[in-house]
């Protein structure tokens, strides 16, 4: 396979501005985010540990209430870890609750933060855009003339495939293909006169 050469009008590096970089909201959402994540993390792998022991745990040689009775020392360990594990559980479901708003919050800050970072990149993008189409325009004179050459060729009956059959079908029709079709949007958008 052949590489590509590299093409003259590759584009200079651009630095596209993160959505923390132009709202300061948007980062604070996404880091609490991730401290409430992690916090979830060691709350399950807290509870995970509680239930093998709670199910592992052998069962008193006498229930606690009759050790009770009986005046024994009783030390429920069972109850206290259990206890521990509802617990947790009640944390994980705020945990979970907290998550959820904030996943509403960061969706509407998001949403604001794209708006400043296209602002930003706008004047990249629609010169790049231009950019390209100006280079699908002349990528379509160049079908133009060799779809020329072709229908001279089959006029004079020239059996011509022998020198090659390329196919420009990649870029649509020729008269209202994938070309002008890009070119209509760009000129839509204002990114092409």
């Amino acid at each position: 396979m052949a590489l590509l050469k590299k093409s003259a009008a590759v584009a200079e590096p651009f630095v596209v501005p993160s959505l923390e970089s132009v709202s300061s909201e948007y980062g604070r959402l996404i880091s609490q985010r991730a401290s409430l994540s992690a916090e979830d993390t060691a709350l399950r792998e807290e509870a995970e540990r509680l239930y093998e022991q709670i199910r592992t745990m052998p069962a008193p040689k006498i229930p606690v209430a009759v050790a009770e009775k009986l005046g024994d020392a009783v030390e429920d360990s069972k109850a206290k870890l259990t206890a521990r594990y509802r617990e947790i559980e009640r944390e994980r479901a705020v945990i979970d609750a907290a998550l959820a708003e904030l996943r509403r919050r960061i969706d509407v800050e998001k949403g604001r933060a794209s708006v400043a970072v296209c602002e930003v990149v706008k004047p990249e993008f629609g010169k790049r855009v231009a950019a390209a189409a100006k280079a699908l325009e002349a990528a379509h004179a160049a079908r133009m003339a060799y779809v020329q050459l072709i229908d001279a060729l089959n006029a004079e009956d020239v059996q011509w495939t022998r020198l090659g059959s390329m196919s420009f079908g990649f870029l649509g029709d020729h008269l209202d293909g994938h070309v002008q079709r890009f070119i209509r949007e760009a000129k839509e958008h204002g990114y092409y006169a």
